[in-house]
């Protein structure tokens, strides 16, 4: 992890008087900033938030870091304010594409953290699942699990991403549970339709089932309302369904099972915008770790 990234948001967590306050202010969740936190306890193996409490409240150690950053982090933000136009200096247009879901879950999250420094930069945001060239499109930057069709291309890994098995209880109780993943071939299957192979899902490691069902789905929030509404079981991504499986919404099924694929970005690195390109990039990575 970025460790300056880490103090600089332990701070805003002190100022904003908690995780939730803090994460509503950077646009990023509570449980992200929490290991961010824990991850800058580790590396000065010191305590800096006592847990043991509801409120937030630092420990001895804690204060004192927060004291001496804080001022180091107001001079440091005093030397490169907007006043100076250090980061208005940063303008261009960026046009960016990527499946749906991506766009919905971490490029609007990055556009919305980085918009506040950087607010000269405009984008164009385009929904492209396809492994059509870039040149092609005239994307600056193209998020996807899937290999381009070309050669020139850099990439770039953002994350791994776990997809994982879910339906809903209403389904279940009435069609019953999958014990093992041949049982899936008994059940209606709700297949995305950006996959290479719809019909065959793929597990770690190595492992594949032929599946069949009724619907073809390149939408998630259709894809979340059939789920939820017992239209059969899915394998999605876990950020799509977590905050369902917290409430309780929908079943984990077969959990020793998952699929995991890499987010990748596709841009060209001779690029006139390679500036922002690079901003943009590292903003995301942020976001997923």
């Amino acid at each position: 992890m970025d460790k300056l990234l880490c103090i600089k948001n332990f701070i805003i967590v002190v100022d904003n008087k908690g995780f939730n306050a803090a994460s509503r202010y950077l646009y990023i969740s509570p449980s992200s900033l929490s290991r961010q936190v824990s991850y800058l306890e580790q590396q000065l193996n010191i305590v800096l938030i006592d847990r043991s409490t509801r409120k937030l409240t630092l420990t001895k150690e804690g204060i004192s870091f927060y004291k001496k950053f804080k001022i180091l982090l107001d001079e440091f933000n005093k030397v490169f304010s907007p006043e100076e136009n250090f980061n208005k200096s940063w303008h261009g247009d960026l046009s960016i594409a990527s499946a749906p879901l991506i766009q919905e879950k971490f490029i609007l999250k990055t556009i919305n953290n980085l918009i506040k420094e950087y607010p000269n930069i405009n984008y164009d945001l385009y929904s492209d699942s396809s492994t059509e060239s870039l040149l092609l499109k005239k994307y600056d930057i193209k998020f996807s699990y899937k290999n381009l069709n070309e050669v020139s291309v850099t990439k770039e890994k953002i994350g791994s991403i776990d997809f994982i098995l879910v339906a809903s209880k209403a389904y279940t109780k009435k069609y019953g549970k999958p014990k093992i993943l041949d049982d899936l071939k008994d059940h209606t299957c709700l297949k995305w339709g950006t996959d290479f192979k719809p019909d065959t899902w793929l597990f770690n490691p190595g492992k594949s089932i032929k599946i069949s069902g009724n619907f073809m789905i390149d939408n998630g929030n259709i894809m979340l309302n059939l789920i939820k509404n017992n239209y059969g079981i899915a394998r999605v991504a876990t950020f799509l369904v977590s905050d369902l499986l917290k409430k309780n919404e929908i079943e984990h099924l077969l959990p020793k099972y998952k699929y995991t694929t890499d987010l990748y970005a596709y841009f060209y690195k001779n690029s006139e915008k390679m500036k922002l390109i690079e901003l943009f990039i590292n903003e995301m990575k942020s976001i997923f770790n």
